[in-house]
């Protein structure tokens, strides 16, 4: 089981490596935000209108930067996400030693870095979803080891990163229903992102800005399916606002229900 484990992590390492030329045009504005730190330096964490991202991605972006001499900006952009896998894998081995003392553990975490989409969206595409997913991990991990306080505030390092974190809220909200996470844990969170967003405001950001960014997200994309298949493909985009609603309604119609 451990020698399988390295030959698929190896394999893995392998065709990253084969990979992380790629390039779209997600990755075209991230490299425009790279050469924004690369003319400017550490000054343009306080603008707060060149990146629609909170200050804890764009500080790794940053430190990505100084290694301008040794390393290309797509490389740059990609082993940042790539390292953070390394830290999923780790926290997933670290779950499943909590269940299994053979050599399970290492062939979990050697499956999870090998699954193409985690290998593409990270080494190829060089998104950021493995940075806060790596943090849900990890509170999930101190949920298991029932140490609530970390717990939240992983949540809250994960919700520094992006917004799309607030879909684990629901379990954690169970949790809490249930006593095992207490109504102060969640303080945690704001203190976490409060924290995070601390070194752009000392450079000159504005809370204002830190503090509404996902705001303005929210209206960036009117469409129902980006890229995604699901039936909402089949969808125009003319009915976004009442495809919004209904499937809100669906979402939460058995929450209701089921709490009634």
């Amino acid at each position: 089981m451990l020698c399988l484990s390295i030959l698929l992590f190896c394999l893995s390492l392998l065709i990253r490596y084969r990979i992380y030329g790629l390039s779209n045009e997600d990755v075209v504005i991230l490299q425009d935000w790279y050469q924004h730190f690369y003319k400017r330096g550490i000054v343009s964490l306080a603008n707060g209108n060149f990146s629609n991202y909170p200050p804890a991605y764009l500080y790794l972006l940053w430190i990505s930067r100084l290694f301008s001499e040794w390393i290309d900006s797509i490389t740059a952009i990609k082993i940042i996400p790539t390292l953070f896998d390394f830290i999923s894998a780790f926290t997933i081995f670290l779950m499943a030693r909590l269940k299994f003392k053979d050599d399970m553990p290492y062939l979990f975490s050697a499956v999870f870095f090998s699954l193409p989409t985690i290998m593409f969206n990270s080494s190829g595409w060089g998104q950021i979803e493995s940075l806060y997913t790596s943090f849900l991990l990890l509170c999930a991990y101190f949920l298991l080891k029932e140490i609530p306080f970390w717990a939240l505030i992983m949540f809250g390092a994960a919700f520094s990163i992006k917004s799309q974190s607030i879909f684990f809220l629901p379990f954690l909200g169970i949790l809490f229903l249930k006593g095992l996470i207490r109504w102060y844990h969640f303080l945690l969170v704001p203190a976490a992102y409060a924290v995070a967003a601390l070194p752009a405001v000392w450079i000159g950001r504005s809370w204002e800005s830190i503090l509404t960014i996902y705001i303005g997200q929210v209206g960036q994309f009117r469409s129902l399916s980006m890229s995604v298949p699901n039936l909402y493909t089949f969808v125009p985009d003319t009915f976004y606002d009442a495809g919004v609603w209904m499937g809100m309604g669906v979402l939460f119609w058995p929450c209701v229900y089921g709490a009634g």
